[in-house]
């Protein structure tokens, strides 16, 4: 089986002693990160909104102390020839899954390892696993169709289930306080909320080149992507049509209540006809909108600008709040025919920290919703594929569900010692497409596919209901892996037309958790 890239997520560095200069990156994991970032949005020079955190950055704000009492006691890793730490990384989970026609039990399990090391101002991390498993049956109809295991690797099928592997890294290094160069193959996260419409971590690792400089308030970072159409190649890599993406993003502190954020992306492939454009060097430049460069090139590269807000309203509360922009115009918003080009996406948060006066119970809610046909494009070469949308290996590299949705979040934790629960539900409605036409939720469909210019509404097609809810209880083994006993229930109802599903899930065992996985959209 082919092992496909992924960068660790990077706790690694956790581990080592502390110094001014470690250039590691921090996992991008929402329960751990939950527990410390608290005390993050009380600073007024730590940029919240960029993620995944660079070690040294977050070593500003906490004693070392501090931070390994919350992630690594002593003696919580291996180490070979007693110097380069090796976690283990393992799953072993069992499922008990009830619908209205079946009954049946499924076995999941990973194993792997990551390691990392640190040399002065640099670092470097390596993470790998081999996931098997039997899915439950919704979540192995998403992979079925996509034929990836979200955010994970290419599916390949096994008596089992799936198989998915993969096996990421990168390099860090920092020459000063003020920049930050990174090259590896991983995820980057912008924005405050469980969500972004900006730029998530859902979809599956890529390529990519990042360089960051943080100044007085002001936190700037280019990413250049190398990400992948992979919907013709039949599993063989060979065959992936390659397209690139640049990014820029600026964060500002304006105060201790306020940062604003400005996010700006183009997505171009790599062969134009017959063409070969490859990594377009007019894109790589640090400083102006893409927009007018575009302009003078000619294209029609997919384009989008948006913008992250951050308020503080005490030390215990924040609101935070997305919009990202595909197309619009000012005039057809105004007119309220709903044109189709007018493009949008938006996000609406809140989190609670210790409340009540109990310490260690975490509150979150959000809100997310994308007009039709929002992230999609329509360039059709080759082969009328619109490579050019914002997606990565058959998954949008913003919201799971794509576009045409609106969804509602609540998140409940609460954490004594090593002993962890979460309450976790949404609520979401798309519009999924009426008899093969295209009402503009999947980011796949050329948007010139469209069944009409005017009258656009979000949520139109074929309205789908989906709800989620999960509780779990986990007892932490160790704290650097994140590794846990842990038990939890699911419920999953999905309603479209005539077609009613209720999906019930008990799952138990033991598993290591560094990255974010997502089953509920």
């Amino acid at each position: 089986m082919p092992v496909h890239k992924y960068i660790l997520f990077t706790l690694l560095g956790i581990i080592v002693k502390w110094t001014y200069s470690q250039s590691a990156l921090l996992p991008m994991q929402h329960t751990m990160q939950s527990w410390y970032e608290k005390e993050l949005y009380t600073n007024e020079l730590f940029h919240t909104s960029v993620k995944p955190y660079i070690k040294h950055e977050v070593e500003q704000v906490f004693h070392s102390d501090s931070i390994e009492n919350i992630f690594l006691p002593k003696n919580d890793e291996f180490k070979i020839n007693g110097s380069l730490p090796v976690r283990p990384i393992i799953s072993v989970v069992g499922i008990n899954e009830k619908t209205d026609s079946l009954s049946r039990f499924l076995f999941q399990h990973n194993v792997g390892a990551d390691t990392y090391y640190e040399w002065k101002k640099i670092a470097f991390g390596l993470t790998f696993f081999s996931e098997h498993s039997a899915y439950p049956s919704y979540y192995d109809s998403i992979i079925k169709k996509s034929e990836v295991v979200p955010g994970i690797g290419y599916a390949h099928p096994t008596s089992l289930g799936h198989e998915a592997s993969f096996f990421s890294g990168y390099i860090s290094y920092s020459p000063n306080k003020i920049f930050n160069l990174q090259m590896g193959s991983g995820k980057h996260f912008i924005g405050e909320g469980y969500r972004s419409v900006l730029l998530s971590d859902a979809a599956y690792n890529y390529p990519y080149f990042k360089a960051s400089a943080r100044v007085w308030k002001l936190k700037y970072f280019m990413l250049l992507s190398n990400l992948k159409d992979i919907r013709l190649a039949q599993g063989k890599a060979e065959h992936y049509f390659n397209k690139f993406a640049a990014t820029h993003y600026v964060n500002w502190n304006v105060s201790k209540w306020l940062s604003v954020g400005f996010f700006e992306t183009i997505v171009w492939q790599a062969q134009d006809g017959d063409f070969y454009r490859g990594l377009d060097v007019n894109y790589i430049n640090p400083v102006v909108f893409y927009r007018p460069i575009e302009y003078s090139l000619g294209s029609s590269d997919n384009a989008l600008i948006g913008t992250n807000l951050k308020f503080t309203i005490n030390k215990k509360n924040i609101l935070y709040t997305q919009l990202l922009l595909d197309e619009f115009l000012l005039k057809e918003v105004r007119a309220g025919k709903g044109w189709w080009a007018n493009k949008f996406a938006w996000q609406l948060g809140s989190k609670f920290f210790d409340v009540f006066g109990a310490k260690n119970l975490f509150l979150q809610g959000e809100i997310n919703l994308a007009r039709p046909f929002t992230y999609a494009h329509d360039t059709k070469v080759p082969f009328g594929l619109g490579v050019q949308n914002y997606a990565h290996f058959n998954q949008p590299l913003a919201h799971p569900l794509g576009a045409n949705f609106l969804e509602t979040i609540g998140i409940i934790r609460y954490r004594f010692r090593r002993v962890q629960s979460e309450f976790l539900a949404t609520a979401s409605f798309y519009g999924a497409d009426v008899n093969g036409n295209n009402m503009g939720g999947n980011v796949y469909n050329l948007y010139s596919t469209r069944t009409k210019n005017y009258n656009n509404k979000l949520l139109q097609g074929n309205k789908v209901k989906q709800f989620n809810a999960q509780v779990s209880v986990s007892y932490l083994l160790n704290y650097a892996s994140n590794l846990q006993v842990f038990v939890a229930y699911s419920k999953r109802n999905y309603a479209v037309l005539n077609r009613k599903d209720e999906i019930n899930l008990f799952s138990f065992g033991i598993r290591t958790s560094l990255i974010n996985r997502y089953f509920d959209f």
